[in-house]
């Protein structure tokens, strides 16, 4: 009965979201065409080619973590049996579970475009697929990790940045999200084998037929690595500091600032905003805090190319101190830049730029809005 209803929702709920994830990924590959139609459709596709395989990554994770609590089907253990020896059906149910919880993890990763998140989702995906097999002969599983493997592949390109998987810490939505997969994985167990009596033989019981002990290892090797990686996160010390600048900070933010053609760059130079420097020391971005809102003054300042990572820098660190990140005075053509990143436009006002001598020899009775 557990089986049938997560083999249900798998099929009704997951392969929509996977589909789309192929769908999203086949525009990715298509960004270089030159038709104006391609680029219309394939620009927001791009800008959600990132969500959507973290999200398909996340139900995929959520499908192993949960199919180790469901018995399997005894006619296909069966088969397994004359084949394979126990020792691979007992290893790949526990595997296949743990693959599924790292994909939890690597889901975090993805939505922020993180190379290592990528290639530990495109490994653990494609370990799954043995795994749900040599297990029980698993046929969902093995088969929504085969889209999600396909998916990746072609959004490959979308995930760039090379900073470290650990080093992103997760939200506590995050882990309130991994934590309700787990409680499923345990009420799965209880629904599963509620007419198998405990014994602390169950633990030592490793018989071909010995669906239950099985998946009772698989929920405690499951919910003990998990529940590591919870409280590390829980515990890690928050990244970055929020000072005013140092007399060091404040030459290097002349030297590049003397570089660009933007006089509001020399704003870094008044003391008054923390400066984020990018890894190469030749950008960096001015802000300031208050309560929780953490706003930074205009683009980076800096080489163009590394303004994409400095942005992303700038909103994990405010996430990390329970804050929110905002960009005041942003340029249009930034913008993309900035979506990327997660963020919103909003419009808050407007600028207007009046020629001085022109104002200067207009006639008193002449509106202003004649200079528009």
């Amino acid at each position: 009965m557990a089986a049938a209803l997560v083999a249900y929702r798998t099929v009704y709920f997951l392969l929509p979201l996977l589909l789309s994830t192929i769908l999203l990924a086949s525009f990715e590959a298509r960004r270089s065409l030159d038709s104006e139609i391609g680029r219309r459709v394939g620009r927001p596709a791009v800008q959600l080619a990132p969500l959507f395989p973290a999200a398909t990554t996340f139900g995929v994770g959520a499908t192993l973590v949960m199919s180790g609590a469901m018995p399997a089907f005894i006619d296909r253990l069966q088969v397994l049996q004359v084949d394979l020896p126990l020792w691979a059906v007992e290893a790949s149910h526990l595997l296949a579970s743990i693959a599924g919880l790292v994909l939890l993890f690597a889901a975090r990763g993805l939505f922020h475009r993180l190379d290592g998140a990528w290639w530990l989702a495109l490994s653990m995906t494609l370990a799954s697929i043995p795994f749900s097999l040599i297990k029980g002969l698993a046929i969902v599983a093995p088969s929504v990790a085969g889209i999600l493997l396909i998916g990746l592949i072609m959004a490959r390109r979308q995930f760039r940045r090379t900073t470290s998987l650990f080093a992103q810490p997760l939200t506590t939505g995050w882990l309130i999200a991994v934590g309700c997969v787990l409680a499923a994985m345990v009420w799965i167990l209880f629904f599963a084998f509620g007419d198998v009596e405990y014994a602390h033989e169950l633990w030592w019981q490793f018989e071909s037929d010995a669906t239950a002990p099985r998946a009772l290892r698989a929920v405690l090797g499951v919910s003990v690595l998990g529940l590591a990686l919870g409280i590390s996160q829980l515990l890690r010390p928050a990244i970055g500091r929020i000072a005013p600048p140092s007399a060091a900070e404040l030459d290097q933010a002349r030297r590049i600032a003397a570089g660009q053609a933007r006089p509001d760059a020399l704003l870094a130079l008044m003391g008054d905003k923390t400066l984020l420097f990018s890894d190469s020391c030749r950008s960096f971005l001015m802000f300031a805090k208050r309560g929780r809102t953490w706003a930074a003054l205009g683009d980076p300042v800096g080489p163009p190319e590394e303004w994409p990572e400095l942005v992303w820098r700038f909103v994990e660190l405010a996430d990390a101190h329970g804050g929110r990140a905002a960009f005041y005075q942003v340029p249009a053509e930034s913008l993309p830049i900035y979506l990327d990143a997660g963020l919103k436009p909003l419009k808050v006002g407007e600028e207007a730029r009046l020629s001085l001598p022109r104002l200067a020899s207009m006639a008193p009775a002449e509106p202003a809005s004649a200079m528009r």
